[in-house]
């Protein structure tokens, strides 16, 4: 069981955080954070800074080389420190720096330790969260009711040609480092495709997928409403969670 210190939060969702064990230290706003309410105090965002300058090196970007041919430039916003245990988790927003509609953005995920010297990091994924098209950041939130650990579910926006998708990955905060246990999963769709072929003109489809807690490390199921309905379960298999057979989901 930890501390419990929020910022930004109603007192009814801090009272819930306290249930549940999880420190939220400082967050940023404005945020990408779905749960964003208000401005952080002015220790809590020195503890922010202090922790986004010892991710960063105390700079607003990074450069990430994964594919040696292709480096991407990201510009980079502290969002979120969270502490779990004896550790802290920073979250991080990141664009890129070129903006076009194929470029994407992603959330960044740091872990520190604090000391009498400050913060000090033992792990960094500057990518490992999936972003949205035209290089922005996603939107994201803190879920406790999923993993053993709490976890990020991160939302990824695509459109175009008539066709909007949010799509979420599940992050979570392993004590070791952050795992990522399922992605692709459609939370919203929507297309209205006005074209002038005569089987698409008119056609508008809308879905909202809700992902719903089952048993922790075993479980979990997306339920959809809107055009249609219909619920796809999800079960652990190894250190992932697959879709188990249910009707086909469109996306774009």
């Amino acid at each position: 069981m930890t501390d419990v210190v929020g910022i930004g939060r109603t007192r009814t969702e801090l009272l819930c955080l306290a249930a549940l064990g999880t420190v939220v230290v400082a967050l940023a706003a404005p945020s990408t954070a779905l749960s964003a309410h208000s401005k952080p105090s002015p220790r809590a965002s020195a503890d922010l800074t202090a922790a986004f300058k010892a991710a960063f090196h105390g700079s607003r970007e990074f450069v990430d080389r994964s594919d040696p041919k292709f480096p991407i430039t990201f510009n980079v916003t502290p969002r979120q420190l969270i502490r779990l245990g004896d550790r802290f988790v920073l979250i991080a927003g990141a664009a890129t720096q070129e903006n076009g509609h194929a470029q994407q953005g992603a959330l960044s995920i740091s872990y520190l330790r604090k000391s009498a010297d400050g913060y000090a990091v033992t792990g960094s994924w500057p990518t490992i969260g999936l972003g949205s098209d035209f290089g922005q950041p996603p939107r994201w939130r803190l879920r406790q009711d999923l993993f053993a650990s709490p976890a990020i579910e991160v939302l990824g926006q695509w459109d175009g040609m008539g066709c909007h998708v949010v799509s979420a990955q599940l992050i979570e905060l392993a004590p070791a480092m952050p795992v990522e246990r399922a992605k692709d999963i459609v939370t919203e769709y929507r297309y209205e495709r006005l074209g002038d072929d005569p089987d698409d003109h008119g056609a508008r489809r809308r879905l909202k997928g809700t992902i719903v807690s089952g048993e922790k490390d075993h479980d979990f199921r997306t339920v959809y409403t809107g055009s249609f309905r219909a619920t796809v379960r999800y079960r652990r298999a190894g250190d992932r969670y697959e879709a188990l057979p249910s009707r086909e989901i469109p996306g774009c």
